[in-house]
């Protein structure tokens, strides 16, 4: 096969095995993220979470099948997904 032909694979390998959405919080003014895992093996990521000019980052492992949450996020905060191998998911709350 041709470099040309395999890059679409390549291209598709670099995608994150997860799935995320957004829950607005009920009672309050906030939003929990929810990462969930496709594959069955666990999969290592880092997270960086911008908010109002502040930054942290932490690093988790999500189980197999299973689903991490970040709570706490505000409106508009940003929050980037990282995990060796595949290319960086970069999200917005709302």
């Amino acid at each position: 096969r041709s470099i040309a032909q395999l890059q679409p694979m390549l291209m598709k390998t670099r995608h994150m095995p997860v799935t995320e959405s957004f829950e607005k919080v009920h009672f309050g003014r906030g939003f929990t993220l929810h990462v969930h895992n496709l594959n069955q093996e666990p999969l290592s990521v880092s997270l960086t979470i911008n908010s109002q000019g502040k930054t942290r980052s932490q690093s988790n492992v999500i189980g197999g099948a299973s689903t991490l949450d970040v709570d706490s996020l505000a409106a508009g905060d940003t929050v980037a997904i990282a995990s060796d191998g595949y290319d960086t998911a970069n999200l917005t709350a709302q």
